[in-house]
């Protein structure tokens, strides 16, 4: 009976202090790099794949490989939607150990999707949609 007593008066003494919006993108951020390396090998497979179904004159254009690396820089900024998502809604208090993969999942499918439909423009339509 006397330990009854002797405990805190409220429970929110006994939990650790919500952690700040920094330190939870920061762990955020860095466990969504170490994903950064797979997201762009994918990206960089599909392309590269693709890409071999170009005829050898569009290899050769500077436009082509211009367009190619404005695509690479467009997927570099969109895969940041991820982690500010992931960090957005664990700062909101949803934690769940699965959001991170479905995230991840989507936003590849996504930007997979981008891709085939940049090289698609480029492969049907050759050096004329170049111009």
């Amino acid at each position: 009976m006397d330990t009854l007593f002797n405990k805190p008066a409220s429970p929110v003494a006994e939990q650790a202090p919500p952690k700040s919006l920094l330190e939870i993108a920061k762990v955020i951020f860095l466990a969504w790099e170490k994903l950064r390396i797979g997201y762009l090998a994918i990206l960089i497979l599909m392309t590269l794949l693709l890409s071999l179904l170009a005829p050898r004159e569009l290899w050769y254009s500077v436009r082509f490989w211009f367009r190619l690396a404005e695509g690479a820089v467009l997927a570099n900024i969109c895969y940041f939607a991820g982690p500010i998502i992931e960090t957005y809604l664990t700062w909101l208090g949803f934690r769940g150990s699965w959001l991170r993969i479905v995230l991840f999942i989507v936003g590849t499918l996504f930007a997979c999707l981008l891709a085939l439909g940049v090289m698609a423009t480029l492969l049907l339509h050759g050096m004329d949609h170049l111009d």
